[in-house]
């Protein structure tokens, strides 16, 4: 794209970010982190939460302590000028909160999101259990699953997933045998 003279923007950097996180390319990560700082788009809060997602898939943590004040810097300018959080922004905050050391963070999101009243979006719940369960809070997870009015097949393989990543192995396969109770086909949608 850069050689066609077409410069990124703030669709593409996300793009980026994740290819590099999902290729585990730490420098070719940092160098578009540095691009999409120069071209000022990185207090975009879906480019600052992406870029701090690749350094946390990239092993990269002490680059990764940097990044929350930047994402977190560009949630509090996009509501400063007057941005109301819709359910997208709140899953790829949600997700840039996924680690530990941002679990009060994404404590404070989730109160927000409940003030915001989306609390009821399915999607947001599913980016809630997620976020619960990386920082290893597997009761919450639960709890925003079972409080959540409907379910779908991402709802219920985010809570297995949960499980699994926290090594809950039966918990995982007891929640499997009930969605299939409940007439869900995660086979599907999970292994496949």
């Amino acid at each position: 794209m850069r050689r066609e003279g077409v410069f990124p923007n703030d669709f593409t950097f996300p793009c980026a970010f994740i290819a590099a996180a999902s290729l585990r390319l730490s420098v070719t990560g940092k160098q578009i982190h540095g691009l999409s700082v120069k071209c000022g788009r990185l207090l975009d809060v879906f480019v600052g939460c992406s870029a701090f997602d690749m350094y946390c898939k990239t092993k990269l943590r002490g680059d990764a302590r940097k990044m929350p004040r930047e994402a977190v810097g560009a949630f509090i300018e996009f509501r400063k000028i007057g941005g109301h959080p819709n359910s997208i922004t709140f899953c790829a905050f949600l997700n840039a909160c996924s680690d530990e050391l941002l679990l009060s963070l994404g404590e404070q999101l989730h109160v927000l999101v409940f003030c915001s009243g989306f609390d009821t979006i399915v999607s947001v719940c599913n980016g809630l259990i997620n976020f619960y369960g990386k920082c290893k809070k597997i009761h919450c997870s639960e709890t925003v699953f079972a409080e959540m009015g409907t379910k779908n097949d991402v709802s219920w393989c985010s809570l297995v997933a949960v499980y699994v990543q926290n090594h809950e192995n039966e918990k995982a396969s007891l929640l499997f045998l009930c969605s299939r109770k409940e007439d869900r086909n995660l086979l599907r949608s999970t292994w496949f």
